[in-house]
């Protein structure tokens, strides 16, 4: 609650016959008296997620402009309407339309370096009227692709057309593949994610096949059920404050735009670190909690279909004290990362050290890795949660954790994979340590690692389940802001490195070091582009 002085005045009224209808005139005294100020509490605790318009309204004026264009003429499989890019920020991307006298299926190719970098698309159904979203071309280049249409009978006819992109800036990212071992791929992309920048993809050549230009920070979520995206950017060119989430498509349409603002926080990052989307289809947020001016240690959860905040909450109120009263500093916590796990959240608190299982909403610690040397005397009794770790080397500086599919047919064990930025007196390197916790007897087991030497910038995990690859991304900065960022795919059997990436740029306001990575294809087949409107006749 705070005090706000709204306002302080004399009301002084001349002398004159009082009408019926006017008020009597005032004594010395109750002049005086008129000498007011008005003091107001008001509820200024908040979290805020509002609609975006503007820019719904942007993506509704391309459609329609589009529109127009198609229906201008009558385009086939073999003139087909093109347009590159055709939000503005998708540069590698492009929609292909056209009609077809009989329901038919379309397959199109992009055609590769080599033949392992092809991209093939199908389309689902039967239909006369075709909206294709062509991804996974290459920059500055002239693009050939095959479009092949198939009717119920399997009688296909083909057409190649040619698809012309821009370079992209001469200052972006570079990749250089290090290693590569010959696993055939021909529909995925290794996707990156700077903490600012924009979201590339890399095919296994170490070309770039895929961009969003949206400068957006780390915050990265595919929502399954559509194959869109959200991402966190600034809510316009002139604004350098990331406060903007936005629902947006492999070839750049947006579909959700929220404006996000909350008290007691005025830096340029309101948003931070993590966003996943739980069962329910709502968006879970990690933000600063709203009530004082520590940060870094809330989270919120948004309806994602109209932004509602539907909960919150502050860790101050689920951890001791103690924490947070002696901590140096505003950020005594930094959630960093979290995932699901049946009921529960599995959350990495970088600045305390600490992983923990907690239940959601309820939010009661259920376990906690971490050093019980560092642990203050002052717990409430939460301590008790802390899992008995004998022999087991722990994370100094948890970046991220994930949890893992079942590794041992054992219902009451979690898996986990956690990047920890090991720096102490003694020693420093990064690694990725797989953590077994055996909830019934409180206790953890390390079961594997894989160290690299020490990086600056932090890092990250990823776990590919459809065939068991864990991708590893890490950061170092120079002196003279030179980024340098590693991507290394290891196959969790054996640790062995099947594929190793080296991605630099030049640090500025706009870019920043490689945070997330991700392995996923071009398109979900749960994407649908729904741009053409039938005209009324």
């Amino acid at each position: 609650m705070r005090k706000i002085l709204l306002s302080m005045c004399l009301i002084l009224i001349a002398g004159c016959s009082a009408q019926p209808d006017e008020k009597p005139k005032e004594t010395p005294e109750e002049k005086n008296e008129s000498i007011v100020e008005e003091i107001i509490d008001l509820e200024e605790d908040f979290y805020q997620l509002e609609k975006n318009k503007d820019t719904l309204k942007s993506i509704k004026e391309i459609d329609k402009e589009i529109n127009e264009s198609y229906y201008s003429d009558n385009y086939t499989y073999d003139n087909p309407f093109i347009r590159v890019d055709p939000y503005g920020n998708s540069p590698l991307s492009a929609y292909v339309m056209f009609n077809t006298d009989e329901p038919t299926k379309v397959t199109y190719t992009v055609t590769g370096k080599t033949e392992d970098t092809s991209f093939t698309y199908e389309s689902s159904n039967y239909e006369v009227s075709h909206q294709i979203p062509i991804v996974g071309l290459y920059a500055g280049t002239v693009n050939d692709v095959l479009i092949t249409v198939t009717n119920e009978n399997g009688e296909e006819l083909e057409h190649q057309i040619e698809i012309e992109t821009d370079e992209l800036d001469e200052d972006f990212y570079t990749v250089d593949t290090v290693k590569e071992k010959q696993i055939k791929r021909t529909d995925e992309l290794t996707y990156v994610k700077a903490t600012t920048g924009e979201l590339f993809g890399v095919d296994h050549a170490g070309d770039i096949r895929f961009v969003l230009s949206n400068i957006s920070t780390e915050l990265f979520e595919v929502i399954e059920e559509t194959g869109h995206f959200i991402l966190n950017v600034t809510h316009d060119d002139t604004n350098t404050i990331f406060n903007e989430l936005i629902e947006i498509d492999p070839v750049g349409k947006i579909y959700r735009a929220y404006t996000y603002s909350q008290s007691n926080y005025d830096g340029d990052r309101p948003l931070h670190d993590d966003v996943i989307t739980l069962e329910n289809g709502n968006v879970l947020l990690l933000t600063h909690n709203n009530v004082d001016e520590h940060n870094y240690d809330a989270m919120i959860e948004v309806d994602w279909d109209n932004g509602e905040i539907v909960n919150n909450v502050n860790f101050k109120e689920v951890f001791p004290e103690a924490l947070y009263k002696y901590h140096v500093g505003d950020d005594w916590l930094h959630v960093n990362n979290v995932d699901v796990s049946d009921d529960s959240l599995i959350i990495s608190f970088l600045n305390q050290n600490i992983i923990a299982k907690m239940s959601y909403p309820e939010n009661k610690i259920e376990w906690i890795i971490t050093r019980d040397d560092n642990w203050p005397k002052e717990d409430d009794g939460l301590g008790e949660k802390i899992l008995s770790a004998e022999g087991v080397d722990l994370p100094m500086y948890p970046y991220s954790v994930e949890v893992l599919p079942d590794q041992d047919n054992n219902v009451s064990t979690i898996d986990v994979l956690v990047f920890d930025n090991y720096e102490s007196d003694i020693d420093q390197y990064s690694r990725v340590v797989q953590y077994r916790i055996y909830q019934l007897e409180d206790r953890i087991e390390e079961i594997d690692s894989y160290r690299e030497p020490f990086y600056n910038n932090g890092g990250n995990v990823y776990f590919e389940d459809e065939n068991n690859r864990v991708f590893v991304t890490s950061s170092m900065s120079s002196e003279e802001n030179h980024i340098t960022s590693n991507i290394v795919e290891l196959s969790q059997e054996n640790n062995d490195v099947t594929s190793e990436m080296r991605i630099e740029r030049e640090k500025d306001d706009n870019h920043d070091s490689i945070y997330r990575v991700y392995r996923m294809p071009l398109l979900s087949e749960n994407y649908i582009v729904d741009v053409l409107v039938e005209p009324e006749e």
